[in-house]
């Protein structure tokens, strides 16, 4: 039963996830039509690295810092501790990540400089305008993450998982609206206003939900430090994990014009398959995996584990495969017209195909790194992130000097398969100190 209602979360979740990435998939092929592979789109896509960023990473650390203490003391002490808990970090992660987003608008300057550094002076001006224009994203990502968290603490999966469809809706209705008036600052517009929607629309789900939406006066609670203590080795192990994307984007912007956008536009279909597998699967299994270790039930953890992971494989391995094989026509297909060139095309197949190669490891290291939410240890990420850091800026360098922005997508699996096995080790080290007979 336990399975099977996992399973359901699992699928429910998957679901909603392949709408909002077919969703964001049809905003980067409205995009190509509209700009092709060219510097308005690299622009873009430069100027969105940061916002994105360090709203997923500083925001998202949240949902699984969050998730198994709030599950904890629900448990333990009941619903007004679990709100006076949440009231707390959502509090500091509005005014911490509000402080972020100002320091960022300051040194937009620097950050595009660095970012775009082959980049002519007005397409500079223009990738910093659109940096600013998104800055807005990183404090509303925060309060959005706090409040998906508590909903799937809830196991209230659905609306946690469909809401975020939303910034790309209002993306593409500005596209086709406005895209020729506004060109690359459609994507840029819709990138904000669509997180404030979600925001709002979270809202209205907490509510629905009987969840108090207003938080009570913050009290820096033992739980409350604990999440903390788990955030900050989660979000500064996210930042160098998640930095990869940076250094990727960063590399490619050091090669020829279009390098930036090919990476873009190669790597779409892999996060989708991301999203909906290891994803879905990590979001409905994190709760699970925090009643069994609050419960000490380390038989059972250590059976789900097993179970999940098999199951990870059996359905990624052969949609892996299937992707590959029809790469080129799947570009063809969703994005070869307008401005988007047979040359292009053929470029981004190819880093298509390289990047799908990560898909089958990312779904086992999305179930490690559940489990090490779930079990509080996510000081172990620290070590991961700083090898896979070092592994994929080295990777990157040694691979597009021979093979371009193919090289860039390449180092992505390898690096993904390092980090896979050296967390697998820490964790398995941990266990054993822990004197978790079952591991």
């Amino acid at each position: 039963m336990r399975d099977s209602k996992v399973l359901t979360d699992a699928v429910v979740v998957g679901a909603f996830t392949v709408l909002v990435k077919l969703a964001g998939a049809a905003k980067v092929v409205f995009s190509a039509h509209l700009l092709g592979a060219g510097d308005q789109f690299d622009a873009f896509v430069i100027a969105f690295v940061i916002p994105s960023f360090l709203g997923e990473v500083l925001g998202g650390s949240l949902i699984f810092a969050l998730i198994p203490t709030l599950i904890e003391v629900r448990e333990q002490q009941g619903e007004e501790a679990a709100h006076e808990l949440y009231s707390s970090i959502l509090i500091w992660a509005a005014v911490l990540l509000s402080a972020v987003a100002i320091l960022a608008a300051l040194g937009s300057d620097v950050i595009v400089k660095l970012l775009g550094s082959n980049f002519s002076a007005e397409k500079a001006h223009l990738t910093r305008n659109l940096f600013l224009a998104m800055t807005a994203v990183i404090p509303l990502s925060g309060i959005s993450m706090t409040w998906r968290a508590v909903l799937n603490s809830k196991e209230k999966f659905a609306a946690a998982a469909g809401i975020p469809i939303l910034t790309p809706i209002v993306s593409i209705a500005l596209i086709v609206t406005a895209g020729h008036a506004l060109g690359a600052f459609s994507l840029a517009f819709g990138a904000t206003i669509g997180t404030l929607a979600e925001v709002l629309l979270l809202a209205i789900a907490l509510r629905t939900h009987g969840i108090r939406l207003l938080p009570s006066r913050p009290r820096w609670t033992q739980p409350a430090r604990q999440v903390l203590t788990q955030y900050a080795p989660m979000a500064i192990g996210g930042i160098m994990l998640s930095g990869s994307n940076l250094i990727d984007q960063l590399m490619a912007a050091r090669l020829v014009a279009g390098s930036v956008s090919a990476l873009n536009f190669g790597t779409r279909v892999t996060g989708v398959i991301i999203a909906i597998g290891p994803a879905a699967l990590s979001t409905a299994i994190l709760p699970r995996f925090s009643k069994m270790t609050a419960l000490g039930d380390w038989r059972a953890l250590r059976g789900a584990v097993k179970r999940y992971a098999l199951l990870s494989l059996i359905l990624s391995i052969p949609a892996t495969a299937c992707c590959i094989y029809f790469s080129e026509s799947i570009v063809r297909i969703v994005f070869q017209r307008g401005a988007f060139s047979a040359q292009d095309t053929h470029l981004v197949a190819r880093v298509q195909m390289l990047s799908l190669l990560q898909v089958p490891m990312s779904m086992l290291l999305a179930l490690v790194v559940r489990l090490v939410s779930a079990l509080k240890a996510n000081g172990l990420l620290l070590r991961m992130a700083l090898l896979s850091g070092i592994a994929n800026f080295v990777l990157d360098y040694a691979l597009m000097r021979s093979m371009g922005v193919a090289g860039i997508a390449l180092a992505t699996p390898l690096v993904t398969l390092l980090s896979l096995s050296f967390l697998a080790y820490l964790l398995a080290r941990r266990v054993k100190t822990l004197a978790i007979g079952a591991y």
